[in-house]
């Protein structure tokens, strides 16, 4: 696709119109597709707008795609323990990626710019984030993540005793001696 067209121009959410070079431009399958779809000629006569991607979150976007260019994917190797239907996404980050998020200003920008990358469909970003944040979650308690992520308590005062009322057993200390003797 990119034959003479070197660059693609897109509108963000809040009205501002910006120039992506076509080597960044086809990493996202959206824009990919929509340019496949139009064909080259006119992709460049008009405007792409993109609704649900604010100019922000397209920066922190097109600064990860400068900064971590495309691999090649790993081949798969079959073997018994991935013949199934199991997770095969990335259970690790590596170490600049991880950096990249944590220089994020606020965890509201690491929503929006996942939020934009599943929409402008990259997956490259998509994967490094949900590891990063399950990474961040996996040693909160339910209240410390829904703070992290901004989650607002979606059960009432009585709901929530309700619940706390059937579930006590839960609560019981494991160090009371049992009343069965062996």
């Amino acid at each position: 696709m990119s034959g003479t067209l070197e660059q693609v121009r897109v509108k963000t959410k809040d009205d501002v119109e910006v120039t992506i070079p076509m080597k960044i431009a086809e990493q996202c399958g959206t824009i990919r597709n929509l340019m496949e779809a139009v064909g080259e000629s006119g992709v460049g006569s008009f405007v792409i707008p993109l609704p649900n991607v604010t100019n922000s979150d397209l920066q922190l976007i097109l600064n990860w795609l400068h900064r971590f260019p495309p691999q090649p994917p790993e081949p798969e190797v079959e073997t018994r323990h991935n013949s199934d239907n199991k997770y095969r996404g990335r259970t690790q980050i590596a170490p600049l990626e991880r950096r990249f998020f944590e220089a994020l200003p606020t965890t509201n920008s690491l929503f929006g710019m996942l939020n934009s990358a599943m929409y402008l469909d990259i997956p490259t970003i998509a994967d490094a984030g949900s590891s990063y944040m399950a990474e961040k979650i996996k040693d909160m308690t339910v209240e410390e993540a829904r703070t992290y992520m901004n989650l607002p308590e979606d059960m009432g005062g009585w709901e929530m005793g309700q619940m706390k009322d059937e579930l006590l057993w839960l609560k019981q200390d494991d160090t009371k001696p049992s009343s069965e003797s062996p």
